[in-house]
């Protein structure tokens, strides 16, 4: 027995057409990464965030008086609850904590990516979602692109930026921030291998730009998240062609992505010394960019970055160290609910005055599980748990044919996942690496139809095949 949707009449939700879903997501993209520049005012972003948020509200309101996925017949209504129990839980946090205004902010941004975002792709048909997730990544890449341009070109004629005193970040905020050119550079890498050919020197020279930024950044996460995505794609390219029977072409595909990946990487290590036009350990005048930032700085020597020095690594990985010890024991002491995510900063530094918490007050605990027990409690923690299962076993249930860009975004994800265990990356923010991560996420939910356990969809419009690539 065929069900048809009420919401659907051409395949698409009319009411949230009108809204205009796709410039929301647009603006939204521009909005994440405005986050990520130095150069950005305060009050722009308030205003810019507010948008969003009112946009987003209504966007989500509409989502779901025109799906309805509050019915338990509807082929989403698990999802839908698994979101709305975190909602909820994450507003009970704002209520039993202060800075609720502060804290509202949070949650409005969290509804906005997993409702409007991720839930609204996720009940797309395949063909639509593909659509959707390609403009928006194909906005990523020419966003970062420019902003990693800028970078390199300050970086080449010896102007840097003053934001971090011995690393460097270029117009972004600090150098972990770069990690938005290093998404850039993954999704050009799945241009590269399904786009249109006259595009791939467009997407190749995005990734070598993309590449050198990262490598000055002299980020450890950020090169073990490379490291991490050239093995995957490894991986990929050996299972995707012994599935096809070829074990020698298998092998020789894997050895030359892992080879060629980290002598890339090795590469980049020794070309961005040798960058500079001026003499390294020259001093130089202030510039137009610095005296923009800051008009009272002193002049500075030329810069460069090569690696971070050993007692640098040392302190950080200390004060990281301190940061996880700190934040278990601030869960212990608030369990259930939690601090709430803009007041953990405050609450772990007053509660472990014992810990010296260098850049907590703008980085959190630089661990995103860390921060979601802390900052949501158990209850928040084991609902995005529960979600996160949710989606695992749907994504593992497929029974639809596996595409490139499936695969990809699968790889994409679990970088991205892996990547919160260093930097708050997806959660609680609106920035690249979060909105990236719930749009693929979404994407990877729809191509799920057909499969037990996320049901046929609805809609009234037959089903077409998938596009090979």
């Amino acid at each position: 027995m065929t069900v048809q949707s009420e919401s659907y009449g051409n395949g698409k939700p009319r009411l949230v057409q009108r809204l205009g879903i796709v410039p929301f997501l647009c603006y939204l993209t521009a909005v994440a990464m405005l986050h990520a520049l130095y150069y950005c005012p305060e009050q722009v972003l308030t205003l810019c965030n507010l948008l969003a948020y009112a946009w987003g509200g209504l966007l989500g309101v509409a989502l779901l008086i025109q799906e309805r996925p509050y019915r338990p017949t509807h082929r989403a209504f698990p999802l839908f609850v698994l979101v709305m129990g975190f909602l909820l839980a994450y507003l009970m946090t704002v209520l039993v904590n202060p800075q609720k205004v502060e804290n509202l902010k949070g949650l409005a941004s969290m509804g906005i990516q997993l409702v409007v975002v991720f839930f609204y792709l996720s009940t797309l048909d395949r063909k639509q979602s593909k659509r959707l997730l390609t403009l928006l990544f194909a906005l990523v890449v020419a966003m970062t692109f420019l902003a990693s341009a800028i970078s390199l070109t300050l970086y080449v004629i010896d102007r840097i930026p003053p934001v971090m005193e011995n690393r460097f970040a270029g117009i972004y905020i600090n150098p972990n921030t770069t990690v938005v050119g290093l998404l850039s550079l993954f999704l050009s890498v799945y241009f590269f291998m399904a786009g249109r050919r006259w595009l791939r020197w467009f997407h190749g020279l995005n990734i070598l730009v993309q590449l050198l930024v990262t490598t000055c950044s002299a980020s450890r996460a950020i090169t073990g998240l490379l490291a991490l995505f050239i093995l995957l794609l490894s991986l990929f390219a050996l299972f995707h062609w012994l599935k096809r029977g070829k074990k020698q072409q298998a092998v020789l595909m894997a050895l030359a992505v892992c080879i060629g990946g980290f002598l890339s990487m090795a590469l980049a290590q020794w070309t961005v010394p040798h960058l500079q036009i001026h003499a390294l350990g020259s001093p130089i005048n202030e510039t137009a960019v610095a005296s923009l930032a800051a008009p009272d700085a002193p002049p500075r020597p030329s810069f460069t970055v090569i690696h971070r020095p050993e007692e640098e690594q040392a302190g950080s990985s200390q004060v990281r160290f301190n940061m996880i010890k700190a934040g278990f024991q601030t869960f212990l002491r608030h369990p259930v609910l939690g601090v709430g995510v803009r007041n953990l900063p405050a609450v772990v530094q007053a509660e472990n005055p014992e810990y010296a918490l260098t850049g907590i007050i703008n980085g959190g605990l630089h661990n995103t599980y860390l921060q979601l027990l802390v900052a949501n409690g158990a209850l928040g923690f084991f609902l995005m748990l529960a979600l996160a299962v949710y989606c695992l076993k749907t994504i593992l249930s497929w029974n639809a044919k596996k595409s490139l860009a499936i695969w990809f975004f699968v790889i994409y994800s679990l970088c991205i996942c892996a990547h919160g265990m260093f930097e708050v990356s997806f959660l609680f923010s609106n920035s690249l690496t979060a909105l990236t991560f719930w749009t693929g996420l979404g994407f990877l939910m729809s191509q799920s139809t057909g499969s037990s356990d996320y049901p046929q969809l609805l809609h009234s419009v037959p089903q077409r095949e998938e596009d090979a690539a």
